[in-house]
């Protein structure tokens, strides 16, 4: 044991420690940015899986508010109340940003098709550092009229 010892003092005293401090120093400079880059990739990669969820169930919510708002309803809903309702249910995306589109097929009579469309362009942080533009992401749900 006492020659262990002796070899951990001469290491410690040698040069060998600081070019082992050296090396650690580099392995560090050089995984540390791909550890940055992967945490920021997990983080987009989350972020639109949530924004894609959300706007989808923005959709669904607008498209069922329609149809049983239909012509015939008591309170019959314009394409203003419907994306109105549909930006109050996207939850966590920026409101200025998303554009509503509401289709009937062919009118907002029972039995007709409602669609809601809702676009949003999502800035990724990853796109930020790269310097690409935003990425177009869509919710959309059809539902037939009552």
């Amino acid at each position: 044991m006492h020659w262990l010892r002796n070899f951990i003092k001469l290491w410690r005293d040698s040069a060998l420690a600081a070019n082992q401090r050296g090396a650690a120093l580099i392995e560090f400079v050089l995984t540390f940015p791909i550890l940055i880059f992967a945490t920021l990739f997990v983080f987009d990669i989350g972020r639109s899986a949530y924004t894609i969820m959300t706007l989808n169930g923005a959709a669904a919510d607008a498209a069922r508010y329609a149809s049983v708002r239909g012509t015939l309803s008591l309170n019959p809903a314009t394409t203003q109340d419907i994306t109105n309702f549909a930006l109050g249910r996207a939850f966590g995306v920026g409101p200025g940003v998303l554009d509503v589109a509401v289709t009937w097929d062919p009118s907002p009579l029972p039995g007709a098709e409602v669609e809601v469309v809702i676009t949003y362009s999502m800035d990724m942080i990853m796109a930020r550092i790269a310097n690409v533009d935003p990425i177009p992401v869509r919710g959309r749900a059809s539902v037939t009229v009552h």
